[in-house]
């Protein structure tokens, strides 16, 4: 991957993390282009995504109606496929991370980290980072899949979060979308990138902040 800087600036940032299909991604690069075009003096929007979107991208981001000059907007690429492949294991997640946490530390100093549902991660990259984190919802949703066990789902959060979310009014909704949206972030090979970096191995810990 490369960044490709169309103003170079030494202000704060905001890392959009845009992984996916161009399905995925196209909302959050809206996004970006939109804040870009509002001319903040201290702010430089950077968008990190695969990079053989890289091209695409560019000419995409110079397509407008009403084009603003000059446009601070940065593109990151990082060298992981939209897809993983077929027999990928814990070792490529972990080279994922590792690629996504060095193009962010690029920008430096960073206001906010912001991601689609594919790059939910994020969550613990921002952890590393010790800066703020959002997730961006649009209308590109990952698809269904079979409803684990209340026993395992108990198993991945942790028992202290497991009884948080079944005090919560509306429980067995948010344990629904609990397990639909966020269970992935509870895998131990996240346990093993958090401990790397001299976090808590999991975000169900009661030291999690």
């Amino acid at each position: 991957g490369g960044a490709l800087n169309l103003m170079a600036s030494t202000s704060n940032s905001i890392v959009f993390l845009a992984l996916g299909s161009l399905g995925d991604l196209l909302p959050l690069l809206a996004t970006a282009r939109r804040i870009a075009q509002q001319d903040h003096d201290q702010l430089n929007v950077v968008v990190v995504t695969h990079a053989q979107y890289m091209p695409r991208l560019h000419a995409l981001l110079h397509q407008s109606s009403h084009p603003v000059s000059p446009l601070r907007i940065v593109l990151q690429g990082i060298p992981t496929p939209p897809l993983p492949p077929p027999n990928a294991g814990s070792s490529y997640v972990q080279h994922e991370l590792d690629a996504c946490l060095a193009a962010c530390r690029n920008h430096s100093p960073i206001t906010l980290l912001a991601f689609n549902l594919v790059a939910k991660f994020g969550i613990h990259l921002a952890e590393v980072l010790s800066i703020p984190s959002y997730v961006l919802l649009h209308p590109s949703l990952p698809p269904p899949s079979p409803e684990p066990s209340l026993a395992y789902v108990k198993s991945m959060l942790g028992t202290e979060l497991f009884k948080m979310i079944q005090r919560v009014e509306e429980s067995e909704e948010r344990l629904k979308e609990m397990t639909h949206w966020m269970l992935s972030l509870f895998l131990p090979v996240y346990h093993t990138f958090r401990e790397r970096h001299g976090l808590v191995p999991c975000i169900s810990s009661p030291s999690f902040q």
